[in-house]
């Protein structure tokens, strides 16, 4: 419809791109959005999923994942992820790499400082020896004592995108000497596993976050509650608490001040490796040749232009 003229405007998904792309009629517009792709990691024990907070509202300590609660293997993850290849392979040049939990596109709270943690497999592996992980029956996994470093991986199978990351990441992690049995399931079953916090490692996605962080409800500990709170992580920590709740409160809402509370907050949730952000989300538009003076943006397809670019 889009190519006959018989439609003006249209988003398109990854399989009507290409045969729109020589289209005469037709102009396609990629913009980054408020979400992106991301690896979670699980920091409590998943056999025994509990609330990040007591009836009274006190902290809950959880029992740490066996492998996961670890920040050197954590660390040793991230370390081990090559996102060149993963961003080239799944995207080509259609996206970029985020660093903190808030989207780039939310320029007035993202923390710009952070620095993303280097693709670097040998300190990963140097990492997981000192962590006392080591292939003592060279078979190319790693085991602690009676334990080997076996994780599973999840997604669901509705996203071409996310299963192909998956298959990298399994293949990436293994030249560490990690044992990742990726999984794709069903959306529904997915999103049970994930909100019940019985999993490992998940790769999931945000989408259309807004541009207010306090609406998110990701790192705080009375929203850790399985199968109910989207602290999915089980991530708890006093100070990210009390910087997210003084950003929602702050006198006045002056924006100044609560850019500086979140930014704080980015950093330790950058700093103890909660996740591990993969790709910013984009969105495609396709706009007849009959729109002048039209562009997609972070919030709207249709953002106009003048002489000094976007209003």
């Amino acid at each position: 419809l889009l190519a006959s003229g018989a439609l003006d405007l249209a988003f398109l998904d990854a399989e009507q791109i290409g045969p729109l792309a020589d289209a005469p009629t037709v102009r396609l517009s990629r913009a980054p959005v408020d979400g992106y792709s991301f690896l979670a990691f699980n920091l409590a024990d998943p056999t025994m999923p509990l609330a990040g907070v007591d009836a009274a509202g006190t902290l809950q300590p959880q029992p740490p994942h066996p492998v996961l609660g670890e920040l050197a293997v954590r660390r040793a993850v991230a370390g081990g992820i090559d996102f060149d290849a993963i961003i080239a392979q799944v995207y080509g040049t259609a996206t970029r790499r985020p660093v903190g939990y808030v989207p780039p596109v939310v320029q007035w709270a993202v923390a710009n400082d952070l620095a993303p943690i280097p693709y670097d497999p040998d300190a990963a592996r140097q990492a997981l020896e000192q962590a006392g992980w080591i292939d003592a029956a060279g078979d190319g996994v790693r085991e602690r004592g009676d334990s080997r470093l076996q994780l599973t991986l999840i997604t669901n199978d509705e996203t071409p995108q996310r299963i192909r990351m998956g298959e990298l990441l399994a293949e990436q992690l293994a030249q560490l000497g990690f044992d990742v049995r990726f999984e794709t399931l069903p959306f529904t079953r997915s999103a049970e596993i994930v909100l019940g916090q019985q999993f490992d490692m998940a790769i999931l996605g945000w989408e259309h976050l807004g541009a207010e962080p306090a609406r998110l409800g990701f790192w705080q500990a009375r929203d850790d509650l399985p199968a109910a709170g989207l602290n999915v992580t089980s991530y708890q920590r006093a100070e990210v608490d009390a910087l997210l709740d003084g950003a929602r409160v702050a006198p006045g809402c002056a924006r100044a001040t609560r850019a500086d509370l979140y930014r704080q907050a980015q950093r330790l949730i950058h700093d103890d490796i909660v996740m591990v952000p993969l790709a910013e989300q984009t969105e495609v538009w396709g706009q007849s040749d009959r729109w002048q003076g039209i562009a997609s943006g972070p919030w709207s397809a249709t953002t106009q232009r003048n002489s000094n670019g976007p209003l």
